[in-house]
């Protein structure tokens, strides 16, 4: 781990998580994200204008659906020290 990281101290790495989400369905960053990565500090999350609406073909009314619409968000993801 000593190559990858300097100390190899992996507690310390810094995570960046940025967001693309369609204008109209731009949550907030849910407080559990940092649970998705197993070390290092997550920083704040920055949520932009992007992904994609479109549809899914499939409506599940016993899910709550009330239109075929699917929502994509693209996540990048940066790891540093």
């Amino acid at each position: 781990m000593e190559k990858l990281v300097p100390g190899g101290d992996i507690d310390s790495v810094k995570i960046h998580v940025k967001l693309g989400v369609p204008a109209a369905h731009r949550p907030s960053p849910s407080p559990t994200l940092q649970e998705c990565f197993p070390y290092g500090k997550l920083l704040p999350v920055e949520v932009v204008e992007g992904g994609l609406v479109a549809s899914s073909g499939t409506v599940l009314a016993e899910l709550g659906d009330a239109s075929d619409q699917m929502i994509i968000v693209v996540a990048a993801v940066t790891v540093g020290y």
